[in-house]
């Protein structure tokens, strides 16, 4: 199974989450029926593309990549997120291609994001794609202790390692 295992996510889109994934959304202050209406909103815009993984039909991870509206030239990458029984099969890092790709076809100059401080299958996922460390790490959110680093990707410069 190790060679074919990435080969087996056959597909990566553009969809509307199911309900079931969007209540697994990383905490919002949004309640669930308001991140539906903005799940749908960003599917119809050309300034977002929430991405999903699916194996056999089942969504098994998910991405957002947006258009910074106020520096066009930045993506952000948000709701990086695979089931924890796909991981390290390669379902992130076709999420984070496609994202790299359609930011890249959007004439975006590079993509920003946040990862959780440590030595961590996401934060070693971004540094092989070209992602550096930018600043010093910040509490994910307000009063949390778990640090969050900062990372950017010059696209000019990137040419991503292929997805088997």
């Amino acid at each position: 199974m190790s060679g074919a295992r990435t080969r087996n996510f056959g597909c990566v889109h553009s969809a509307i989450l199911p309900m079931r994934l969007a209540a697994r959304l990383r905490q919002s202050e949004y309640p669930l029926i308001n991140r539906s209406a903005r799940l749908t909103r960003g599917v119809m815009s050309n300034a977002d593309l929430p991405l999903v993984a699916e194996v056999s039909g089942r969504s098994v991870g998910l991405a957002w990549a947006k258009i910074d509206e106020s520096e066009q030239s930045v993506v952000h990458l948000y709701q990086m997120w695979v089931a924890a029984n796909f991981r390290r099969r390669g379902a992130g890092q076709m999420l984070l291609y496609a994202a790299i790709a359609w930011a890249k076809a959007s004439s975006a100059e590079a993509i920003v994001l946040g990862v959780s401080c440590g030595d961590t299958a996401a934060s070693r996922l971004y540094a092989r794609a070209g992602f550096i460390p930018v600043g010093p790490p910040e509490p994910l959110r307000a009063g949390s202790p778990v640090l969050a680093q900062a990372m950017r990707l010059v696209l000019s410069a990137h040419e991503p390692r292929r997805p088997d």
